[in-house]
């Protein structure tokens, strides 16, 4: 087992963790997004780190390092000094995102949601819904009803009023 194997494994479960996090975030109770942001903001916090670290790494051990192909036209320290500068970059930009994400969880912080209903509350208060709904409909139906039977309470035969065939 290589002497990376470790850090190798850490990054691979870190994966996975953010993946499936990816998946779920979209359920989360809306309680739950200020602690969510926290942590979320502790991942910024160190991600550009290990950037820096690697970068490191790949520049302390460049004197090891050969092309694996020729195609590039470049020299392996050349590609070691591209491959640092991008980490070097990309943990800048994970830094802006930590600021952005601080001052999120700032705007978060300030709010407060009520309890989300349980799956029992939201059944009943579903039920209740229905039940509301369809009591609309049938009042709406009696209405109609009423509006259909108006007219015929109101037609007077023609014996009535004095008028009618004669022979």
């Amino acid at each position: 087992m290589s002497d990376s194997a470790p850090q190798h494994h850490a990054a691979s479960v870190a994966y996975e963790a953010l993946k499936d996090l990816a998946h779920t975030v979209r359920e989360a109770p809306p309680a739950e997004l200020y602690s969510l942001t926290g942590e979320l903001l502790g991942i910024t916090r160190v991600l550009p780190d290990v950037l820096r670290k690697v970068g490191v790494l790949v520049l302390a051990r460049s004197e090891d390092a050969t092309l694996d192909s020729i195609s590039s036209g470049h020299s392996a320290r050349t590609e070691i000094e591209a491959a640092a500068r991008h980490l070097i970059a990309a943990s800048e930009f994970i830094d802006a995102a930590q600021s952005r994400l601080d001052h999120a969880a700032q705007h978060l912080s300030e709010l407060a949601w009520p309890p989300q209903p349980t799956h029992a509350r939201q059944t009943a208060q579903r039920g209740l819904a229905a039940t509301a709904q369809r009591s609309d409909l049938a009042a709406a139906q009696t209405v109609r009803l009423s509006d259909l039977a108006a007219p015929s309470e109101r037609y007077t035969p023609p014996a009535q009023h004095g008028t009618g065939l004669t022979r």
